[in-house]
């Protein structure tokens, strides 16, 4: 559950106090605290999440759906732990970084829930430069 996690209220969303892409009820196996690790999943997942701009649009709409919530799901977990291990000084960068990727996230999941391509593409974008900049934040 979200709540035994140690940072995980600094990164929700401050209205609902959760994220909406958070998918409940999968493993994540448990690589320890080192933050190489999770730094290296957080930048897979980010990688993986660039290749879905082939995807989008109305009729891939539920596998991106599934597939964004999945990954976004991946990250939320690892940078609860990245920032948790982070020192206390690189900590606010991380959180920042973090909560403007998951607004993001939102955004994008709630664009491809209603399937209007045009929102899809502006709000992925969006995502696309945030997880260009994650991807060299985590190298």
């Amino acid at each position: 559950m979200l709540k035994d996690f140690h940072g995980a209220e600094e990164i929700n969303n401050g209205e609902s106090g959760t994220r909406s892409f958070v998918k409940n009820g999968i493993y994540m196996a448990d690589i320890g605290p080192s933050f190489a690790a999770h730094a290296y999943q957080i930048r897979s997942s980010a990688f993986d999440l660039l290749a879905l701009e082939d995807l989008l649009g109305k009729e891939a709409s539920n596998y991106v759906n599934k597939y964004l919530r999945l990954k976004a799901t991946f990250i939320y977990y690892d940078f609860d732990k990245l920032i948790t291990a982070a020192d206390p000084d690189a900590r606010p960068p991380l959180l920042g970084l973090a909560n403007r990727l998951f607004d993001s996230f939102e955004r994008l999941q709630a664009a491809v829930t209603t399937k209007d391509d045009a929102d899809i593409g502006s709000c992925y974008a969006d995502t696309k430069l945030i997880l260009q900049e994650v991807m060299t934040r985590m190298a």
